[in-house]
C-alpha cells in the first residue's frame, strides 16, 4: 500500500452547479468526476423527468472536445460519469449532459 495517491494528469478542470470533472483533451473524456450528493438532492432529482440534452461543452477548445456525433456507429452508448438521475434541478441536469461528462459505455 502507498500512502500518497496516484497522480491524475488532466489538462482542465470543469466546474459545474453539481459537479465538478478532471478533463483529458488527449482522450476527449473525462478521467474523473466527483459530486456532492445528498439525500435532499436525491428526493429533489427523483421529481425531474429526464431531458437526455447532450451538448458539447463550450469552455474546451474545439480540438479537445468530443461531439455526440462521435459516438454514432461506434458500438457504445455516451455514459454519464456523474449520472443525471442525480441532478437536483433542471439546470444541473443540462449540464451532466455535457459531453465532457461522457464517457464510452458498452451497450452489452
Amino acid at each position: 500500500m502507498h500512502d500518497t495517491p496516484p497522480e491524475v494528469k488532466y489538462d482542465e478542470e470543469l466546474c459545474f452547479t453539481e459537479f465538478a470533472v478532471l478533463y483529458s483533451h488527449r482522450y476527449k473524456a473525462p478521467l474523473m468526476s466527483a459530486e456532492r450528493l445528498t439525500a435532499e438532492k436525491v428526493r429533489a432529482a427523483e421529481q425531474l423527468t429526464r431531458r437526455d440534452a447532450f451538448h458539447i461543452e463550450p469552455q474546451l477548445p474545439a480540438e479537445a472536445r468530443s461531439i455526440p456525433d462521435d459516438y454514432q456507429h461506434s458500438g457504445y452508448d455516451q455514459g454519464h460519469m456523474t449520472p443525471a438521475g442525480n441532478m437536483p434541478d433542471e439546470q444541473a441536469q443540462y449540464e451532466s449532459f455535457s459531453m465532457s461528462n461522457m464517457t464510452p459505455s458498452c451497450q452489452c
